[in-house]
């Protein structure tokens, strides 16, 4: 090979290096799973980052709740937020119930919510009650969960709760403490799952959720989040109900939220 062609090589390789850089690169590093074209968030000063990823639960269409899953990092800290789906959200210039606005937009209502919020949108995942199910019996396993009124033939106690039994929790509306104890309740559940599933192989994980889920789900974005839920695998996660006041009545409660 002459030296002009060793030179010209070089420059090829060169050229497909920098390439990567500016395109590939951005392919590798984008969130999980429908997401709007977010960088991630990056904490002022330090090398950490923040991601929320929104959880929308339904049953046959209907949506039963909401819950935020915000890991961050830098911290090493893990929450879940659970908004109930009785709360109102402004959709153009209509003042609706993310239940509603759910039957109209579908899972864009997670967009609508954050910006509400002004809580950050790095991906969303819809799951039905039937993916649920799937989901504990095939990543997390029974959960141990202490449950404070009798729900059907479940009572008031410490329990090893099965798929089908969390199902039924999930599809029940008569808690005492209405809807922000149910919004409670899912956020509590969705936490321990969490606890569970991280410390599993993320990728088998990421395989489960691509099947059963509402949403598209795409590889990049599991690439992107993999060191990410490494860092967490250890973490306990907290959770809480997002503030605000029940209005309305018993028969058509409303959730509005504080700002």
């Amino acid at each position: 090979m002459t030296k002009n062609s060793i030179t010209v090589a070089i420059a090829f390789l060169l050229s497909l290096l920098a390439f990567g850089c500016v395109f590939v690169l951005p392919l590798l590093t984008k969130t999980l799973i429908n997401t709007p074209d977010n960088p991630n968030k990056e904490v002022s000063g330090t090398t950490g980052k923040q991601r929320t990823i929104w959880l929308l639960f339904h049953d046959e269409g209907t949506l039963l709740g909401t819950v935020a899953v915000v890991g961050d990092t830098r911290t090493l800290t893990l929450q879940t937020i659970g908004i109930p789906a009785e709360t109102e959200i402004t959709s153009g210039t209509q003042l609706i119930t993310l239940q509603e606005a759910f039957q109209k937009e579908g899972e864009k209502v997670a967009e609508l919510l954050a910006k509400q919020t002004e809580m950050d949108i790095d991906g969303t995942i819809t799951l039905s009650v039937s993916a649920v199910t799937e989901c504990i019996r095939r990543i997390s396993g029974n959960l141990s969960y202490t449950l404070t009124e009798p729900v059907g033939r479940l009572p008031a106690s410490t329990l090893t709760l099965t798929p089908l039994q969390i199902a039924d929790i999930f599809r029940y509306n008569q808690w005492s403490q209405g809807v922000r104890g149910r919004a409670q309740i899912y956020a509590e559940l969705t936490a321990l799952f969490l606890e569970k599933a991280l410390k599993k192989d993320t990728q088998s994980t990421f395989g489960i959720l691509s099947e059963v889920s509402d949403s598209r789900l795409h590889i990049s974005g599991f690439v992107a989040i993999q060191d990410d839920l490494a860092l967490l695998k250890n973490t306990s996660c907290t959770s809480k109900v997002a503030e605000g006041k029940v209005s309305g009545n018993e028969q058509s409660p409303h959730y509005v939220l504080y700002h």
